[in-house]
């Protein structure tokens, strides 16, 4: 089964994820990354803070994700990356990557903690728009949700992220 990397990256203040020199940088790092993977590598943006950018692409395995990291090409865009980067939180979910499930304008992120029932007033059908999985390497880490949609959510548990989608290969922002 391929699996969901889901990767948040906090840039230190000034920066932006859509200030200089991001939008070549993440471009370099989708065009390396897929060509690697074969899987589309998608952007989005944090609504309520814009120093977080959301990485979610797939992979055939933790493994395979693992030997890319360790190759020389996404070495070379780590260290590009090295001076810009407050955080980095990875996740690899046992979600099977679905392009065309993901490739939305939005999505709202929700880690619910083990044990508890997501909270929040929701619209009805939603389930059906969202897949949930555990980290394969942080099982303890609880429940990942992410829930699609084609315009930005009115609803939030006040937990909630709202991610808006950034660099669009079919976008000006390429």
């Amino acid at each position: 089964m391929a699996i969901t990397e889901f990767a948040s990256l906090k840039l230190k203040a000034p920066h932006t994820v859509t200030s200089d020199p991001f939008p070549e940088l993440f471009k370099l790092v989708r065009e390396g990354q897929s060509a690697w993977s074969s899987y589309p590598l998608l952007y989005f943006a944090d609504t309520s803070d814009q120093s977080v950018m959301y990485i979610l692409s797939g992979w055939e395995s933790v493994s395979a994700h693992e030997e890319w990291i360790k190759s020389d090409g996404n070495q070379d865009l780590l260290k590009r990356f090295a001076s810009y980067l407050e955080d980095v939180t990875l996740r690899h979910l046992n979600v099977t990557f679905d392009k065309d499930r993901f490739d939305v304008p939005y999505i709202v992120y929700r880690n619910t903690p083990e044990g508890t029932e997501p909270k929040g007033e929701e619209a009805d059908g939603l389930s059906a728009r969202t897949v949930s999985g555990q980290d394969l390497e942080h099982p303890d880490s609880g429940s990942h949700s992410l829930t699609f949609f084609e315009e930005r959510p009115s609803y939030s548990n006040g937990e909630d992220k709202i991610l808006e989608r950034v660099y669009a290969e079919h976008s000006s922002q390429n």
